[in-house]
């Protein structure tokens, strides 16, 4: 795994695939997200998954392609955590992630994104008991971001499920069958068409 990740670099310059997702590089470079954005010698973008140990594996889109290191566990996708974070968001999928960034700016910069991949695994769910019960006792503000479809509200209530004792905040996208993605691209879209018919 260490390999895979040796052979990534930080995204610098600007990338077709993430500017078709409505994600400039201003997003990437915020320092937020300037290490965990990465991108491989095929011209794939990476998103690096930890686990308690590092990296468990790497995440690779581009137009039409997806796919998880062969052989990496599943861990969390994360953003850079700064100290006085006080707010905390799981998404779905990275690019939702950086999706939500974008659409919920957070001006103080006190925020830290994480993703899950998807369904959520065993091992995966020992690292969010560990995120879980620390966010809680420094309470930390921990949103629940997924998708507005079944399987995001099955994520949202498997989390209540789990946590019981845990008051987390629900943020969905407003229409049904939308992702975080979904909404930033409908959002500059809309921005596009106003300014062409000025």
């Amino acid at each position: 795994m260490a390999l895979e990740y040796a052979d990534t670099t930080p995204i610098t310059r600007h990338h077709d695939y993430l500017e078709s997702r409505g994600i400039g590089l201003e997003s990437i470079l915020a320092g937020r997200f300037a290490d965990v954005v990465r991108i491989d010698r095929y011209g794939n973008v990476c998103f690096p998954y930890f686990d308690f140990k590092g990296i468990a594996g790497i995440e690779k889109r581009n137009h039409n392609f997806k796919c998880y290191t062969k052989g990496g566990r599943k861990g969390l996708w994360r953003s850079i955590l700064k100290e006085g974070d006080v707010r905390a968001v799981i998404c779905e999928a990275p690019i939702d992630a950086l999706s939500y960034a974008k659409l919920r700016r957070d001006k103080n910069d006190r925020t830290r994104y994480f993703a899950i991949g998807g369904q959520v695994s065993r091992f995966q769910w020992k690292l969010i008991d560990g995120l879980i019960k620390k966010y809680s006792s420094e309470k930390m503000d921990i949103f629940l971001a997924f998708d507005n479809d079944p399987a995001g509200k099955g994520y949202t209530r498997q989390f209540q499920e789990r946590y019981s004792g845990v008051i987390f905040t629900l943020d969905l996208p407003p229409q049904e069958g939308q992702d975080w993605n979904d909404v930033l691209q409908n959002k500059q879209s809309m921005k596009m068409k106003a300014a062409a018919s000025l």
